[in-house]
């Protein structure tokens, strides 16, 4: 396991809900975020060398739904790399407070990982990289 991966600057990276992405992309980039990279609905933000910031636009939102929160009533998720996600998967199935988001899966973005909603809007998603993959 490369300890690029697991580095501390590419742990505890918020994933920020938003109805609009280039609403939300010029008021960052008008702060000093930097776009790395971006998809139609999803960009990854750099502060500096190290730091990270992702955005989502859900698909289920529109410009005039501001003020609602994201994804299924949530604002966004923090990400947490582990050794073992399908473990502390199962542990988030057997907790009565988690709520599962978005199901354990290989993604083509090169991790492991799974969305688990807790109380009052915020939710984590655990991730460990794929084999072979290598982050910028």
């Amino acid at each position: 396991m490369s300890s690029t991966i697991f580095s501390p600057e590419r742990q505890l990276v918020y994933e920020w809900y938003t109805p609009s992405l280039e609403k939300s992309l010029n008021f960052l980039q008008a702060f000093g975020f930097v776009v790395l990279r971006q998809e139609d609905n999803f960009a990854e933000l750099s502060w500096g060398f190290k730091n990270r910031l992702m955005v989502e636009q859900m698909q289920e939102y529109s410009d005039q739904q501001e003020n609602v929160a994201g994804y299924r009533g949530y604002h966004g998720n923090l990400r947490v790399l582990v050794d073992d996600v399908d473990s502390v998967y199962q542990a988030a199935l057997l907790n009565k407070d988690a709520k599962i988001l978005k199901e354990l899966g290989d993604r083509y973005y090169g991790l492991r990982d799974f969305t688990v909603g807790g109380p009052y809007g915020f939710a984590l998603r655990f991730a460990k990289p794929l084999q072979g993959f290598s982050e910028h």
